[in-house]
């Protein structure tokens, strides 16, 4: 794999891990009486996101820093950036479908079930942002490693 490719895959997998880090800290610190901080960091993660607390997970008493699909975004993201996956078109693509498929049945899920809404559809969210991110960033990290590889130069034996 060509160094920049690994270097880019690298700053994702930390940024994607930083973000993961500072959507737990935020309600931890609250939890933790420290509430400047805390205050601090969610209105820093609200720029990403609308941290909805019906669609966020809960740590100690507080919503997370972010809801449950940009928290699987952030995952995926650091998860993707660590691994090494080689992904077919036809995978990606299925996994695309069912993150759409599980966006359109929302309204749906939320009629049938209203009082099991927020318990269904967080996790449903958060699985959905995490198959997003592990499966674009999986088809630009291998488009990029094909448009680079071609030219680098091997090194000449000693």
């Amino acid at each position: 794999m060509p160094t920049l490719v690994l270097a880019l895959r690298c700053a994702v997998s930390a940024y994607g891990l930083l973000w993961l880090l500072a959507a737990l800290l935020a309600p931890t610190l609250g939890a933790l009486g420290h509430f400047a901080p805390a205050g601090w960091l969610y209105e820093t993660l609200a720029r990403s996101c609308h941290q909805n607390p019906s669609t966020s997970f809960w740590w100690w008493g507080y919503p997370m820093g972010v809801c449950s699909r940009c928290l699987g975004v952030y995952a995926g993201t650091s998860l993707q950036a660590l691994w090494r996956v080689k992904l077919g078109w036809p995978y990606a693509l299925g996994g695309l479908v069912l993150a759409v498929l599980q966006k359109l049945l929302e309204p749906s899920l939320q009629a049938l079930w209203p009082q099991a809404y927020p318990m269904v559809i967080s996790p449903l969210k958060f699985a959905s942002g995490g198959l997003v991110a592990f499966i674009a960033l999986t088809l630009v990290f291998n488009l990029l490693t094909r448009a680079v590889t071609p030219f680098i130069k091997e090194k000449p034996p000693c």
